[in-house]
Order: C-alpha cells, then structure tokens, then sequence
C-alpha cells in the first residue's frame, strides 16, 4: 500500500518540468560542491535558491514602489507622531 509520502512525492514530481541551463565549469563545480554538502540534488538547491531570488526581487520591487509613492507624496511631520509617543512611553515603561 503507497504511503502519503510516496503519494505527495508523485504529485510534486508531476508538477515539475525538466530544463536545460548552461553553466561555465567553475560555477557547476562550486554547485556540485554545495549540493553535495547540504545534502540536496543539484535540482534541489537551483529551487531553493531560485525560490529565494524571486522573493529578494519581489521584495525590492515592492521597496522602490514604496519609495517612489512616499516620493510622490511625503510623509507629512505629524504623521507618525502618535506612533513615536507611544514608542516614547513604552521606552520609559522598560526602564
């Protein structure tokens, strides 16, 4: 009887597609390397560590969409002003 792992693995297997990339020796090396000691297949560290550049990208995308808005319209001096009194109080509470 198929465990629920063996079952999910399928699935995810299912899901994936097969690529081709081109690497200069030096940096297939260097991956084969780190792979090889944190345990993953080759593919599995190019997931994770695509994964983990699209989230960076996203997150500095997100950042300069807030930064060209608050250039639009800036932060006007009592904005945050009940904010940082609070902050205040909160300060003086821990000492």
């Amino acid at each position: 009887m198929p465990q629920l792992r063996d079952y999910c693995a399928s699935i995810i297997i299912c899901n994936m597609k097969t690529i081709s990339i081109t690497l200069d020796e030096d940096l297939l090396r260097r991956v084969d390397r780190e792979a090889r000691s944190s345990k993953q297949t080759r593919s599995e560290l190019f997931r994770l560590v695509l994964r983990d550049w699209l989230a960076a990208r996203r997150r500095r995308l997100l950042a300069a969409e807030d930064r060209a808005a608050y250039a639009r319209q800036p932060v006007g001096a009592a904005e945050f002003s009940g904010l940082l009194a609070a902050q205040a109080l909160d300060d003086e509470a821990e000492e």
